[in-house]
């Protein structure tokens, strides 16, 4: 698989569910936002399906000769046309015996609304011509389609069916992925995090972040500018409430199409991080503040249970008011003032740390983010075996 999106959990069950549609002898039309949705889902579907001939169509093509779709079919297809007298109709293309089991798709996202209205009339009638074919000798077609024409399309056709890209990316799958993209940078705390929230939905924004994005709050928005380019005017409302199915409530599709909004995990509707910066000059510090408290908070703990234990283990050195205190519950202000006593100014390593954690933990209560110089630091002290 050239595409390691289609690895992951949610776009990986997406190509499944359609390769399971398709096996099964059901045509499907997929419903994707015109951006923020990742390439190689055919390949990953070809991979699912390797037994299946394949072919591949652009409905504005298909529809240039604004002949009937059914003869446009046969010369694309480079189909035998019947004997004089035979007809040539939807019926004997479904039965054509050099069609057999195949799949064919259509991309319908430059199409128009007549184009999509009369191949959704072709596929109705396909439909009809095909169900009592058997399974494994049906053709079947994936139509691609943006969400500009959903209202066109119905919900339910026999042996059609409809699936929207809404939800299917979770932020473990975003977070997953950062990761293994990461993996040849040399380690940093709270950078994987920080990018996952940024990049939300959009696994595109999310490679483009891993390679060229530093952490920094003040390089991010000229990265996001490059990346949105000049905003489109138009009106792209979306619903503040989550969708009871798994397709964007109506009022929310324009902005759905467009690739402003989706569901993220229990996100639902998540805003793309490119709009939510046009709307609050705040958003993208918070998405990064919200990365760096996934990152940092567990680890400061672990810290300063280490650190405490590390005193507890000489609190025979301590000033005898302070021997009486819980050593393992201080928190990371009293570990701190603790190597200001004489007999612990020695150890400037474990210093540093808590002075480290205390100023952390002390930023991050107050919605403050870490700078770059700042997450080198930690990337120094937060290792095994410190001394």
């Amino acid at each position: 698989m050239q595409h390691p999106e289609w690895r992951l959990g949610g776009p990986n069950r997406f190509a499944r569910l359609l390769a399971a549609e398709l096996e099964e002898g059901r045509s499907t039309i997929l419903l994707l936002p015109a951006s923020g949705f990742p390439d190689g889902l055919q390949g990953a579907v070809r991979e699912m399906l390797p037994e299946i001939e394949v072919n591949r169509l652009r409905l504005n093509e298909v529809l240039e000769g604004r002949g009937r779709i059914v003869d446009v079919l046969y010369r694309r297809l480079a189909l035998s046309v019947p004997l004089a007298g035979d007809q040539i109709d939807v019926r004997s293309f479904a039965r054509h015996p050099e069609l057999r089991r195949r799949l064919i798709w259509v991309d319908a996202r430059s199409a128009s609304a007549a184009e999509i209205d009369a191949w959704i009339h072709f596929l109705e009638q396909y439909a009809g011509a095909a169900n009592d074919l058997p399974i494994h000798g049906r053709t079947v077609f994936a139509t691609l389609c943006d969400g500009r024409h959903a209202h066109l399309i119905p919900d339910s056709i026999m042996l059609l069916d409809k699936r929207w890209w809404w939800g299917v990316v979770t932020p473990l799958d975003t977070e997953v992925f950062v990761a293994e993209l990461a993996q040849n940078r040399s380690w940093e705390p709270a950078f994987v995090e920080p990018v996952t929230e940024v990049a939300g939905f959009d696994l595109n924004l999310a490679g483009i972040l891993v390679q060229e994005w530093d952490g920094a709050l003040a390089s991010l928005r000229p990265l996001l500018n490059e990346y949105g380019g000049a905003q489109e005017d138009g009106d792209w409302r979306w619903s503040p409430r989550p969708s009871p199915r798994a397709q964007p409530p109506a009022e929310s599709v324009g902005a759905w199409s467009k690739g402003i909004v989706n569901a993220w995990g229990d996100r639902d509707p998540q805003v793309h991080v490119c709009h939510a910066a046009l709307e609050s000059p705040n958003a993208l510090q918070h998405l990064i503040w919200l990365g760096q408290v996934r990152s940092l908070m567990p680890r400061i703990e672990i810290e300063r249970q280490a650190l405490a234990e590390w005193v507890y283990e000489r609190r025979n050195l301590l000033p005898q008011g302070w021997r009486e205190k819980e050593i393992r519950s201080l928190e990371v202000a009293d570990l701190a003032s603790i190597f200001r006593f004489p007999s612990f100014q020695k150890h400037q390593s474990r210093a540093q740390l808590a002075r480290w954690l205390h100023r952390t933990r002390n930023a991050i209560a107050h919605l403050e983010i870490l700078n770059v110089s700042e997450l080198e630091q930690a990337r120094h002290m937060l290792r095994p075996g410190v001394p």
